[in-house]
């Protein structure tokens, strides 16, 4: 082939090239726009079919309940798997954040500790609709609200549903669910979404509520029968003893952990008996030294099985002070914040609730002690209003101890690991009080002129301990 043929085919071969080139741009530049919102779509339903694929955690426990569920995981979703206690409850929560702001959801389960009064609450079609104008307000437009009964083994969870419409905003669902458990426990499973994609909320909770895992390990009923058996007793079962008219004080020695005593407590109690029954007027200080010192002062009057009290109690720390009154009456736990002078919360207790006060615990942990069950579950009323179970169990007693002591161990399961480690005497009496939280604390029985040798500043107020039962708190 000659070299002129050789440039006339190079010259043809780029003019078919040129031409396919300038075709191909053609055919690109009207395929750009169908092929982007192809991506798009495909891009979409990726992020529909990671919703649709709802995967779920490994059981995750409840420490002491025998209850445990399962939470959405991945895809999207995100989970800690783990339980957080919240002052009457423990929640744990998964939320779903792929699409944004305007496409959300979140799952949501709630243990109940007590539950808020009849007058605060309802079935679940009250809580959904409650809840959609809460979210929606008045501009949202509420659709029907849906039930049913969704059986999870043996156990059911009566829910609701309903739908509403923001306009501009979108839409959005809520599902909430109830599920009645032993022992006046109670689950709430409530899932929230704000996308359009039907039956997400619903898959999302029906697979929660499937995956439900209860045992019931007899603590919490335990402790219920054992604080029945104290009311039944009473508080003072013969009024008071002839020997002490006055009542009965006892006092306590704090000591850190350097063994440096650094406060002490005070507990007195009296009796009054009358023809119909027995008033018990209780009274509790705490102080520790410091140059602003921290005192709390608490006083309790109740009817001699505690199911009627009056509880207030007021602190004076460096960080100001504050002041909780509690009433119950009825069952029902009425919390004040006296700063504020207004009703905070309002609950309906388990039979196994009680306040945080030595008259109260101390018949509990003997029962613990010297009964057949050495291991309950209780309701502890804390003093903040809160309330918290209480794990309570008969220790062994210390074979190496010259002077073996039987104990009782009490540990808040909060998940705070805050515990106490009572040690009595062969008489029955508490010699000291092991408390392990940030820093370990011993209180150790003592006398009044112990304390007075060690406190003078408050000799006037330990040697006259009337004045406990008489005292105004700190303002």
């Amino acid at each position: 082939m000659s070299a002129l043929e050789w440039r006339g085919r190079i010259y043809y071969i780029s003019l078919l090239m040129a031409a396919e080139n300038k075709s191909g741009r053609y055919i690109a530049e009207k395929l750009a726009i169908p092929l982007i919102l192809v991506v798009s779509l495909l891009a979409a339903r990726v992020v529909v079919e990671m919703k649709a694929a709802i995967r779920l955690t490994a059981p995750v426990e409840l420490d002491g309940s025998g209850l445990s569920v399962s939470m959405p995981k991945g895809n999207g979703w995100q989970c800690d798997e783990k339980w957080m206690y919240d002052d009457t409850g423990f929640i744990i929560n998964s939320i779903f954040t792929v699409d944004g702001a305007r496409n959300e959801a979140y799952a949501r389960c709630r243990y109940e500790l007590v539950s808020e009064s009849p007058k605060g609450a309802g079935t679940p079609a009250h809580r959904v609709k409650n809840e959609a104008e809460a979210v929606g307000g008045s501009s949202a437009q509420i659709g029907p609200v849906q039930t049913g009964t969704f059986a999870a083994g043996p156990l059911a969870v009566d829910w609701a549903s309903v739908t509403a419409d923001l306009g501009q905003r979108g839409l959005f669902k809520i599902v909430f669910g109830d599920c009645r458990l032993s022992a006046g426990r109670r689950l709430e499973i409530e899932v929230f979404q704000t996308t359009e994609e039907p039956g997400l909320a619903q898959r999302v909770f029906e697979k929660i509520a499937k995956e439900i895992r209860f045992s019931d390990n007899g603590l919490l009923q335990a402790g219920a029968d054992v604080v029945n058996e104290v009311r039944i007793a009473g508080l003072v079962p013969d009024a008071m003893a002839p020997d002490q008219p006055d009542g009965k004080t006892v006092l306590f020695v704090i000591y850190d952990a350097k063994k440096q005593a650094i406060g002490f407590t005070m507990d007195a109690m009296a009796a009054v008996k009358t023809d119909a029954n027995v008033i018990i007027k209780a009274a509790s200080y705490f102080y520790v030294r410091g140059p602003i010192p921290d005192e709390r002062v608490g006083s309790f009057l109740s009817d001699n099985t505690f199911t009627k009290f009056n509880w207030r109690i007021e602190s004076s720390t460096r960080a100001g002070s504050k002041g909780i009154e509690m009433m119950t009456r009825d069952g029902i736990l009425t919390v004040s914040n006296l700063r504020a002078g207004r009703k905070n919360k309002e609950y309906l207790l388990s039979e196994a609730a009680v306040p945080d006060i030595d008259i109260v615990l101390e018949p509990i942990f003997k029962n613990v002690l010297d009964g057949s069950r050495r291991e309950i579950i209780i309701d502890l009323i804390k003093a903040d209003g809160t309330v918290v179970p209480l794990g309570i169990k008969q220790v062994p007693a210390d074979g190496n101890s010259p002077v073996p002591e039987r104990r009782v161990r009490a540990e808040l399961m909060d998940g705070r690991d805050n515990w106490q480690q009572i040690y009595y005497t062969s008489e029955k009496e508490r010699s000291r009080i092991v408390y392990g939280q940030e820093n370990s604390y011993t209180l150790v029985r003592a006398d009044a002129n112990q304390i007075t040798s060690l406190f003078p500043e408050q000799a006037y107020f330990i040697r006259d301990q009337k004045q406990l039962l008489e005292r105004e708190a700190p303002r």
